[in-house]
């Protein structure tokens, strides 16, 4: 190989950079390796989730989408019918057939899959604060009462205070 043949292939393979330039590509190359062992981490326990957290949202539109329906207008006559009923029992049909399309074709999109998962984590979440704060105060403490080995409130302070 000559000279000008190793020239010509080092500056086609880019072997011209300088070790600092090289050492920052690989400390890259491991930053994002490290990532992608963290999300596939992740991606163990949000893919169940995302795909139960799918179902039920798709489940509960399904529900509340045939709870609200529209009168039935098969028993109108023909002249009775306003464009605007037509088009409010066309654009409730396509609705349920859009959500039963999407329900059945699941995404194949990581990062879809993953704001599944993410969302479920959300309503989770929500669904825990919504039902403590429906509950009150008092509520909540029964089922830490059960748990905890002693009285949370000494019902004694409670009631001498009152007494004052």
């Amino acid at each position: 190989m000559s000279w000008g043949q190793r020239v010509q292939w080092k500056r086609d393979w880019g072997l011209k950079k300088s070790p600092a330039v090289e050492l920052e590509t690989l400390q890259q190359i491991i930053r994002s390796n490290r990532e992608a062992v963290i999300a596939q981490r992740w991606r163990v326990w949000l893919r169940p989730l995302g795909i139960v957290t799918r179902i039920v949202v798709y489940v509960s539109l399904l529900f509340f989408w045939y709870t609200f329906r529209l009168d039935d207008i098969s028993q109108i006559p023909l002249a009775r019918l306003t464009l605007e009923t037509i088009i409010r029992t066309v654009f409730w049909a396509g609705i349920g057939l859009s959500l039963l399309y999407f329900l059945c074709t699941p995404s194949d999109d990581d990062e879809i899959r993953d704001a599944w998962g993410w969302f479920g984590v959300f309503l989770f979440f929500a669904g825990v604060l919504a039902v403590a704060l429906a509950l009150g105060p008092e509520a909540q403490l029964l089922g830490l009462e059960k748990l905890l080995p002693f009285d949370l409130f000494d019902l004694e302070k409670v009631t001498s205070s009152e007494k004052r």
